[in-house]
């Protein structure tokens, strides 16, 4: 009989289990998907932060160069206007030094001139 049954059910075998209800796949999903979204909120805003505090540190950073240079362009300036100065009362002086030159030049050549006349009238008076 056992021969005979075998061969009718042809070799299938069905087993029935009981076990936990099955699982809802939709639900899974939902879950993973939810778990995902928040873990891209998550990093979203860690970027954010990062990005809003390396723009901070380089715009400190600019301000920092720009004082510093500020500063120096500000030494610099008095300096220049420092030179302009000294050049201004070096031109005037060279111009009064240059008068003065001239008004010299102007004595020496006359006497020079009366020099001349009085040697010739000294050697004028002792040809007499």
């Amino acid at each position: 009989e056992m021969t005979l049954l075998k061969t009718h059910m042809g070799g299938q075998v069905n087993v029935e289990i009981d076990g936990p209800s099955p699982i809802d796949l939709n639900l899974v999903m939902k879950e993973i998907r939810e778990n995902y979204e928040a873990l891209i909120a998550k990093k979203r805003k860690e970027l954010e932060l990062w990005y809003q505090n390396k723009k901070s540190s380089l715009e400190a950073t600019l301000r920092e160069v720009h004082e510093c240079y500020s500063t120096k362009l500000a030494g610099l300036q008095s300096m220049v206007t420092g030179l302009e100065a000294q050049m201004t009362f070096l031109t005037a002086s060279i111009n009064e030094n240059n008068l003065k030159y001239g008004t010299l030049l102007d004595l020496k050549t006359r006497l020079e001139a009366e020099i001349v006349e009085y040697r010739r009238l000294l050697d004028g008076e002792d040809d007499r």
